[in-house]
């Protein structure tokens, strides 16, 4: 059986798209954020992230499928898991009818707890195809007590200087995250629409944000912290802000001058993948006997094949990449 990376993770000999990022009829996909789906018509994932896509492409009919209820092919069944990334975030298990062997994708994942999402484990399997967004060794986060003490400073700090927190998260999954930790702290939160939309689908899938906390229209953040995902700094509302403070909260913040790059004030390693400790446990703990890294970098893959797992990165070229799988 062969896999292929082009855009997306093929298996075809099983007739299978995984997050494909072109439209396809019957793809998996893992979760909603917008480097792994595309307008699909017809497609599997679970209720959250149909949900999601649906918001996006009015014309999209998901095919919602529970965590752990298995879905039957010809030769395989599919079973989803929670990936512990976003709402609705899954991993993908392959269970082949003729040999027993299992095959997981990982999708983007975060075995740390993350408060606004599902709780993910290793799964075991034969194969693995893999996620390496953070495949890299100095991509190793801090504790999150610590990165969140940080971020209550920078606030602190702007507010004592009569300043407006801004903290920068990516709308879906990173901005309610941090929202549960800045309630959970007291603060005051006020966010952009776009992240109320969000919000609001958390809420309808039974997440609930216990605090002072709502969209913000314009008025005065005087004593506030304003949650707005990156791009809001291009829009009208944020003219508004007095005096903004700004804080962006990624994993990238770990490369060397991240705050410049990111054109803010402050950067805090906030993630919602999984880091490369992370990444190097799951392949270990799978028992898998052959991995494939896709997306983030091939030193992972190096890495694993240092450690006596077979490993390959599968790189995001212009003719698809083609592998076998020993299934």
């Amino acid at each position: 059986m062969d896999v292929l990376f082009d855009r997306g993770v093929h298996l075809p000999g099983l007739e299978l798209w995984m997050d494909s990022r072109r439209a396809r009829s019957g793809c998996w996909v893992s979760h909603g954020h917008t480097d792994h789906i595309a307008a699909h018509r017809e497609f599997l994932a679970t209720g959250p992230t149909g949900a999601v896509l649906r918001q996006r492409h009015a014309r999209s009919q998901p095919q919602a499928i529970a965590y752990g209820q298995p879905v039957p092919g010809p030769g395989y069944r599919i079973t989803l898991h929670p990936a512990g990334h976003c709402l609705g975030s899954a991993q993908m298990l392959i269970e082949l009818e003729d040999s027993g062997k299992r095959i997981v994708y990982t999708g983007d994942f975060k075995l740390r707890p993350n408060p606004a999402a599902e709780s993910a484990s290793v799964l075991p399997c034969d194969t693995l195809i893999m996620e390496a967004t953070f495949g890299q060794p100095h991509y190793c986060f801090p504790p999150e007590e610590e990165v969140l003490d940080e971020l209550d400073r920078f606030i602190q700090r702007s507010l004592n200087a009569d300043a407006t927190p801004v903290l920068l998260a990516y709308t879906l999954g990173k901005a309610q995250e941090a929202l549960h930790h800045l309630l959970a702290r007291g603060y005051k939160v006020r966010y952009d629409p776009s992240i109320e939309r969000a919000v609001a689908l958390y809420r309808e899938w039974g997440v609930q944000f216990h605090g002072d906390h709502r969209a913000w229209a314009g008025e005065s953040l005087r004593g506030a912290v304003a949650l707005l995902p990156p791009t809001a700094r291009r829009g009208p509302l944020y003219q508004h802000i007095r005096k903004p403070r700004t804080a962006f909260l990624t994993g990238w913040a770990l490369d060397e001058g991240a705050r410049f790059r990111f054109r803010a004030d402050a950067a805090f390693p906030l993630s919602d993948h999984a880091d490369f400790p992370e990444l190097v446990r799951y392949a270990r703990e799978s028992g898998a006997s052959q991995v494939f890294t896709v997306n983030g970098f091939p030193h992972l893959a190096e890495h694993l094949r240092h450690l006596g797992i077979p490993a390959r990165h599968l790189p995001e070229v212009s003719s698809p990449q083609q592998l076998t799988l020993s299934v």
